[in-house]
């Protein structure tokens, strides 16, 4: 009877909410493609802190391993629930999902297209790489083993652990990228166009996930602080690139017709 009653909240979905899941989910991947295309174009990472590059992998992959091992308590229900009521159960954990990759291929970009090998700036991305495939399979290794041999409140007690250390991972990883930022005076390889895209994105991405039948904090909270981290280094971005940068070369040329 508990079981029936917990599955009870996935059944008779809303059919509007679950349509806006699948779109943001095209969204989320749409939305990197912008930084894709500046890393291939520009062909280097710079203006890219190779620390944000591995904290932000880190942090995407700890909030799809807390959806997976939620996911591993609420599957079970499918075998009472409607293939659609199933799909809906599980529709958080592929948004998660396709963000986490997406977000993987970032520093998979630099590292193929970074334009000189044999710099720091190559090395420091390659090492941060290294680390995130060390990590990834780390993490899967005990998600598996918590999936197969603890009780579900143990599992339910590790998926928040890694909501919490999503969300602290997040915190801390925009704090490289912004003085990375502020240092540069300018957006460099970080696309502002993905960052358009990805703020507001996170927010409406944020809300689905608090409304989702079962939602637990663990899974919206690292979301939340994501977007609203980025929406300070969007701010950032815009400001050198369209107001300090185009007034220095305007200071810049009245000084050098005052020098003529």
């Amino acid at each position: 009877m508990a079981v029936f009653e917990v599955c009870d909240v996935y059944r008779e979905p809303n059919v509007t909410n679950f349509v806006a899941s699948l779109v943001i989910a095209v969204g989320i991947v749409i939305s990197y493609v912008p930084q894709y295309v500046k890393i291939v174009q520009t062909r280097t990472s710079v203006g890219l802190s190779p620390t944000f590059l591995f904290l932000i992998s880190v942090a995407g992959f700890s909030a799809m391993s807390n959806l997976v091992l939620l996911s591993s308590l609420s599957l079970p229900c499918c075998s009472e629930l409607t293939g659609f009521e199933c799909v809906n159960s599980q529709v958080s954990l592929i948004q998660v999902g396709l963000q986490a990759i997406s977000t993987l291929f970032i520093p998979l970009l630099c590292v193929i297209y970074t334009n000189t090998p044999d710099n720091t700036e190559y090395e420091q991305v390659v090492e941060a790489w290294r680390r995130i495939l060390l990590y990834i399979a780390t993490v899967t290794i005990l998600v598996i083993v918590a999936c197969f041999t603890f009780s579900a409140a143990h599992v339910l007690l590790f998926a928040q652990i890694l909501g919490v250390l999503s969300t602290v991972i997040t915190f801390i990883q925009y704090i490289p990228q912004l003085v990375e930022t502020y240092h540069l005076k300018h957006s460099g390889a970080l696309s502002i166009a993905m960052m358009l895209i990805q703020t507001p994105g996170g927010f409406l991405w944020t809300t689905t996930l608090i409304m989702k039948p079962g939602s637990n904090w663990s899974s919206w909270l690292p979301y939340l602080a994501a977007a609203s981290l980025q929406g300070v280094l969007l701010m950032m971005c815009i400001y050198y690139d369209y107001y300090l940068t185009p007034k220095q070369a305007l200071l810049d040329q009245q000084n050098s017709q005052n020098y003529v």
